[in-house]
């Protein structure tokens, strides 16, 4: 029977899809996400555009306190390239790495629109259940537009689609390995950690990256560059043992941190602890599947000036 329905390819899409519809319909999770590799764009720059009306102290503060060295800020005109960020009435206190995690991760998947909500305190607990939701508030001053789909209009201080068909990643204040607190059922538009602003077909499928930009950064600091990789940082003996350790030797090393699995609440959580040895910090296990790590730590490595994993 299956070898069957592989000859017919119409037919075993048209039979996935009436399942899909049948599973949403009875509340159940449906459809499928597959990852797929795709070639990377080098062409792409490393940096962000702040589009925005806010005072431009505020907005000096918040940019001047992120690690991202390129943001550029206009209150004028909606970028045609790259990745953009509309906050309207509100700039979120975020970590320091915020803007270059989210970028990361941006610039990894095939996607349109991203939003990096965990470790953010004042993010809602409540997700977004459609790519619409991000036009506004509250999710809109978390979330990064691809200025191929998404336009900002500078007269209105609004944000909207160039193409009606965006797909968005949402990294909710658990991570993607996490259930969230309010567990939803998958519903045509939404699918795990992605969202559409239409219904999602049965077979979602996201490219992953097989290579990122590479922008060096740190150039002028002499010191060695670590870059300290652990499963996950809970509070355990092990953690603390490693803290004490890179806390004697900060001074001296460029150091940063990357964490290649989710993150449980129920075994403590001490990444603000190390995020006070180095601003980089990035949760991947938190926030991407595991296919897509190896071409992140390769950019990291490169872009960090690693002398030392």
């Amino acid at each position: 029977m299956l070898r069957l329905l592989h000859r017919f390819p119409l037919v075993t899409r048209g039979l996935r899809a009436i399942s899909y519809r049948a599973r949403l319909g009875r509340g159940e999770p449906g459809g499928e996400i597959r990852y797929h590799t795709i070639a990377g764009d080098s062409s792409h720059h490393w940096s962000v555009t702040l589009c925005s009306t806010l005072d431009p102290e505020e907005i000096r503060r918040w940019t001047t306190a992120q690690t991202l060295e390129n943001i550029e800020v206009t209150d004028q005109v909606s970028p045609d390239r790259g990745w953009f960020l509309a906050p309207g009435e509100d700039l979120h206190s975020v970590p320091p790495g915020w803007l270059e995690s989210a970028l990361l991760v941006a610039f990894t998947e095939s996607i349109d629109a991203m939003v990096l909500a965990e470790r953010v305190s004042s993010a809602p607990q409540d997700l977004p259940t459609s790519a619409e939701d991000l036009l506004d508030a509250p999710w809109r001053s978390l979330t990064l537009f691809s200025a191929q789909s998404y336009r900002w209009d500078p007269r209105t201080d609004t944000v909207r689609y160039r193409r009606d068909t965006p797909i968005a990643k949402v990294i909710g204040p658990n991570g993607v390995g996490s259930t969230p607190p309010r567990s939803l059922a998958d519903s045509p538009n939404s699918r795990g950690p992605y969202l559409g602003a239409r219904p999602l077909p049965g077979l979602l499928k996201i490219g992953l990256a097989d290579h990122l930009p590479a922008v060096k950064t740190d150039e002028g600091d002499p010191r060695p560059g670590i870059l300290v990789t652990v499963p996950f940082l809970a509070r355990g003996g092990a953690e603390h043992t490693l803290f004490e350790t890179l806390k004697v030797l900060h001074g001296d090393y460029r150091m940063a941190f990357v964490t290649l699995a989710p993150h449980r609440a129920e075994l403590g959580d001490r990444r603000n602890d190390f995020e006070g040895l180095s601003p980089h910090f990035f949760s991947l296990g938190d926030w991407v599947h595991p296919d897509a790590m190896v071409p992140m730590l390769l950019h990291l490595i490169d872009r960090l000036n690693i002398d030392v994993l």
